[in-house]
Parts: structure tokens; C-alpha cells; sequence
């Protein structure tokens, strides 16, 4: 009956959804581990060195910026739970590379509480290095490729939008 097509396309589309919010999940949680292994290092080191209150306050400051990337990703996860583009997500979010990252993180951590001032600063430099060559400039834009429907929820993206358009 048509009453029983639409059950089972609604059980259909409820599948479906449910599949790609897992994909979703599986392709930006090692993005989210890695910022939130790089804001553990910075908190070790921000304590480590704590009393060169520049240093402390330094690495405290980087601390909180990966927990604010964290919590970003997380946020765009939620809003990529409408998007039917994994193909084009997966291609923009490098797996390999993040999982050498979250390693390398996960070894710094495990060292950082005896490091040196210089070894601690290397770590940093490391990290911050990683992270360039893993996101490229146009990370954004492909991503606004990727999803276009989620930039539509902030603000600031529009806003730079509308701007491209009034210059074109």
C-alpha cells in the first residue's frame, strides 16, 4: 500500500542518515584527537614551565586555541550530519596524515614532563609544522565544496561570500 512505501522509505532515509552520521563521526574524530592531543602537550608544557611566567602563559595560550579548534570540529561534525558529500569530505580530510600526527602528539606528551625549555619549543615548532603541511591554504574551500550547504550556518563565511560576490 502506498502507507507501507512510506514506512519503508522513512525507515530508508532514517538508515541511511544514521550510516553517514557514523561515517561523518569516523572521518573527523582523528582530527579531533589530534587538536585535543596538542592541547594536552601545550597544558604539560604550560605546567612544566609554569614558573618563567612567559613560557607557562605561552604554552597555556596554545593550549586553549587547540581546545577552541576541538570544540570547531566538533561543531562542524554536528553540522555535517546533513550532508550527503563523505566522498568529497573524505578527500579532504587527510586519515594518514592525522594518525602520524596524533603518534607523534602521543610521544611528545609522554616526554614532555621531563623536557627541556629547547626540546619543548622543538615540540612545538613540530606540531605547528605538522599541522601546516597537513592543511593546505585551500582546506576551507574545498571543503566549502565539499559541504556548501554547512557554510550557511556561519555567519562569518557568509560574510566573506557576499563580499566575493559584490567584487565579481
Amino acid at each position: 500500500t502506498p502507507k507501507d512505501v512510506g514506512k519503508i522509505k522513512q525507515w530508508r532515509e532514517s538508515t541511511v542518515a544514521s550510516t553517514s552520521v557514523q561515517r561523518i563521526s569516523e572521518i573527523l574524530e582523528p582530527l579531533v584527537q589530534k587538536e585535543e592531543a596538542a592541547r594536552d602537550l601545550y597544558w604539560i608544557l604550560g605546567q612544566r614551565f609554569r614558573l618563567v611566567e612567559e613560557v607557562g602563559e605561552f604554552f597555556e595560550e596554545m593550549a586553549h586555541e587547540e581546545s577552541a579548534h576541538a570544540a570547531a570540529v566538533r561543531f562542524l561534525s554536528e553540522l555535517l550530519r546533513k550532508s550527503k558529500e563523505l566522498k568529497s569530505l573524505q578527500k579532504v580530510v587527510p586519515q594518514k596524515e592525522l594518525h602520524q600526527m596524533i603518534t607523534t602528539l602521543d610521544k611528545n606528551r609522554r616526554n614532555a614532563d621531563k623536557a627541556s625549555l629547547r626540546e619543548a619549543f622543538k615540540m612545538a615548532v613540530d606540531v605547528e609544522s605538522m599541522e601546516r603541511r597537513c592543511w593546505p591554504e585551500g582546506m576551507i574551500r574545498a571543503l566549502q565544496k565539499a559541504v556548501p550547504e554547512v557554510f550557511e550556518y556561519l555567519p562569518k563565511f557568509n560574510q566573506i561570500k557576499q563580499v566575493e560576490n559584490q567584487a565579481a
